[in-house]
């Protein structure tokens, strides 16, 4: 064999320990580290308990307006959307077949009444002659004298339906407040139809806040109180706030609550409930939908990320660290979100590692590297006003349900 075949040789050989060593790397597995995840404990907190409701927004009255006599409008003196007086004039319907009907009144309890001083004349006559007069003289004489009487009373009945039509004439405000935008023009007609409603007056110096409360919420709050309602049998009052659209997260207007209907209704399973707020300023308009948000003690809240929690098909969970580094999967129910955290309203130890960072490398039953860090305490933000305005707004509001009631 020459010498090429002899490097031929050599480097088959070369080529065979290669793959050899290849083979042997191959075979060779070292499993990856485990993932690197960051955990928390949870934050066991003292946080305002607080009750969310939508509802919306009435006068504390609100009256239709309406003719009670028939006629043509002569005078107007509002134009519609602005403030009246209790007992302001607001149309006036053409007097005079009324003021007619007056004076023909009048004419008729004069005459009447004439009747009863000659039917008077004529008994004092008749019981005066004594025996020269028969008993049917004198029974007819008293009687001519009590029909006079009666006819003078039905003229003067007649003769005040006259007057207070004649005072209808006068279109006036029964409330104070706020008035539709909408109303009748001079020489309209009105009062034919019973239910014609002239304008809409609301008066709007308070708000009534009306909305629904579960069945659950509304037994659990009165077993709390020994059954009894706000304001009742030692319960302190209970402050309402509310808010509209343009204000974001916050309830600037301080109310109370006013009453609530005795039953539930069997169709929804809730009951209404009605907030009173006062509203010197008008800021807050009638018929508008509100957020409304009452805070009714506090709880010790175990909370957690947001984040943190997942849902599948099972229900909610978190996942957790065992002190063997295994991941856990952990049921929890939930409740609400305060500043990002999750309220966990079921049983969670506070010494729990639960994964908060790096949710998607971590498996049940796998093991990971964790990195304890601490959450950031949480801020509850109530978005009401402070303790003390609070209780100057909500004191005038009760003070009105009470007499109201």
């Amino acid at each position: 064999m020459g010498l090429r075949g002899s490097l031929s040789a050599v480097a088959i050989v070369a080529a065979v320990g290669v793959l050899e060593g290849c083979r042997k790397r191959e075979a060779v597995f070292a499993p990856p580290p485990p993932p690197d995840v960051q955990v928390a404990h949870p934050i066991v907190k003292t946080l305002p308990q607080t009750l969310d409701f939508t509802g919306f927004t009435t006068g504390i009255q609100q009256v239709d307006v309406q003719a009670q006599v028939r006629g043509y409008i002569v005078e107007r003196s509002v134009t519609g959307g602005e403030r009246v007086k209790a007992n302001d004039v607001l149309f006036k319907i053409d007097p005079r077949p009324y003021q007619a009907a007056v004076d023909q009144a009048k004419a008729e309890v004069a005459e009447n009444d004439a009747k009863v001083r000659l039917a008077l004349i004529k008994l004092e006559r008749t019981q005066q002659s004594g025996s020269a007069v028969s008993k049917t003289e004198l029974d007819q004489a008293s009687a001519d004298r009590d029909a006079a009487q009666a006819a003078l009373d039905l003229a003067r009945a007649k003769l005040q339906t006259a007057e207070i039509d004649l005072d209808w004439t006068n279109i006036r405000a029964p409330i104070g407040g706020r008035i539709s935008v909408t109303v009748p023009s001079v020489g309209a007609m009105v009062g034919q139809q019973s239910n014609q409603t002239l304008v809409q007056i609301i008066d709007e110096s308070t708000i009534y806040v009306t909305f629904n409360v579960p069945e659950s919420t509304v037994l659990e709050m009165r077993k709390r109180y020994n059954y009894s309602r706000p304001g009742e049998g030692g319960r302190p009052p209970l402050p309402v706030y509310i808010g509209f659209a343009n204000d974001g997260d916050r309830y600037p207007f301080a109310g109370s609550y006013d009453s609530g209907d005795p039953g539930f209704d069997p169709n929804t399973g809730t009951t209404v409930v009605k907030a009173i707020f006062p509203n010197p300023n008008g800021e807050i308009s009638p018929g508008a939908f509100a957020r409304i948000r009452s805070v009714t003690g506090e709880e010790q809240a175990t909370l957690v990320p947001d984040a943190a929690v997942s849902s599948d098909q099972v229900g909610r969970y978190v996942l957790t660290v065992n002190e063997k580094g295994i991941v856990d999967r952990t049921p929890v129910e939930v409740g609400g979100v305060v500043d990002r955290m999750r309220r966990i309203t079921s049983p969670l130890p506070t010494n729990a590692q639960v994964v908060v960072n790096g949710l998607q490398r971590a498996r049940p039953g796998a093991p990971v590297k964790p990195t304890l860090i601490t959450l950031p305490d949480p801020q509850m933000e109530l978005g009401v006003p402070t303790t003390q305005s609070t209780t100057q707004s909500a004191s005038q509001p009760t003070t009105q349900a009470a007499t109201s009631q």
